[in-house]
């Protein structure tokens, strides 16, 4: 790890290799705290970088041989499955779009953390029914690629509200 350091710290090294380097600190048992202190960066740094180092292989080649943008992999970072990656990568190449388009493009099934849905289901109970949140390392925004089971939650709940509401006599409720 010291000789990474005095690299780091001595040239700027491109965002690939400081992917692959901290990915192989990661894989020898160093834990991500260790090696964002070490080397003076964020956690969050850290936790970026190894999600480039996760990208498609043919993403990640394209990023370290300058061919795609740092904001481009990081675009498609949002999502850490490959097939999907690699679907609109395909089409990027073909249109050159925008990071955020690529990420509009990759979140484009998923469901904001600050949705009324995502909000009303909330984080622990969508956690415990199997859900999963990934975070977009590279904004401060959290998308859940499992937006239908937020929807199918979001439903339940409200047509239990609706049912409490009638049988209650409050409110309109559902009409049957």
């Amino acid at each position: 790890m010291i000789s990474l350091n005095e690299n780091f710290q001595r040239e700027d090294m491109n965002p690939a290799d400081e992917a692959l380097a901290f990915k192989s600190l990661i894989d020898s048992g160093c834990e991500v705290e260790t090696v964002s202190k070490s080397m003076g960066v964020t956690t969050r740094y850290v936790q970026g970088r190894l999600r480039l180092a996760d990208l498609a292989p043919e993403i990640f080649a394209a990023l370290a041989a300058g061919d795609i943008t740092l904001d481009v992999a990081q675009a498609f970072g949002v999502r850490a499955e490959h097939d999907l990656q690699l679907a609109i990568y395909n089409q990027f190449t073909s249109y050159s779009w925008s990071p955020e388009q690529i990420r509009t493009r990759l979140s484009a099934s998923g469901v904001r953390a600050s949705s009324p849905n995502a909000i009303l289901v909330g984080r622990e109970a969508y956690l415990a029914a199997g859900g999963k949140i990934e975070a977009d390392l590279f904004s401060r925004i959290e998308a859940s690629p499992q937006a239908l089971y937020a929807e199918q939650r979001f439903s339940g709940h409200n047509v239990n509200i609706g049912v409490r509401q009638r049988r209650e006599g409050t409110g309109r409720g559902f009409r049957g």
